[in-house]
């Protein structure tokens, strides 16, 4: 694995960009956005405000009820900082709210499995994701697992 870039929170014109997916989900048509994503609805840590962020999704186990999800922007994110602070949270995934949700990260032996079979999975993707963050991989496993070590995993367990 090799840092290629920096990389910070979207600002700008390009925040507008990434929020562009929320639009979507709060007219009703967040299904367009497919399976891969999830609207989360979470508490600011210092204004109380709700906030509403999409993200993709990495994993889901249907049996156990449970999404996984990453932080490309790593621990900078808003909504990040927001589920640390605040856990509890509502979900809006393939069409449904999940008005109780909870989110915990994982931890770093549970985020090398779910990033490998993110990457067994969807390679390109998880080769995109690595850019995305400033990384350039390989895609075998030792790079994914130093990846884990770079990317904060969340389980959202759905109540």
């Amino acid at each position: 694995m090799k840092k290629i870039k920096d990389i910070k929170p979207p600002r700008g014109i390009e925040k507008v960009l990434f929020k562009l997916p929320n639009f979507f989900y709060n007219i009703g048509l967040g299904s367009i956005m497919g399976s891969r994503f999830v609207q989360l609805s979470h508490i600011g840590r210092n204004s109380g405000k709700i906030y509403k962020t999409v993200v993709e999704v990495v994993d889901y186990d249907p049996d156990q009820r449970k999404i996984y999800i990453a932080s490309g922007f790593r621990q900078q994110s808003d909504w990040y900082k927001n589920i640390s602070k605040t856990p509890q949270i509502e979900i809006n995934f393939r069409g449904k709210l999940y008005d109780e949700a909870f989110a915990r990260e994982l931890s770093q032996v549970d985020s090398e499995k779910v990033l490998l079979n993110y990457a067994h999975d969807h390679p390109l993707a998880m080769k995109e994701l690595a850019k995305f963050m400033g990384y350039e991989i390989d895609g075998s496993d030792q790079d994914i697992r130093l990846l884990a070590h770079e990317l904060p995993l969340i389980e959202i367990q759905l109540i």
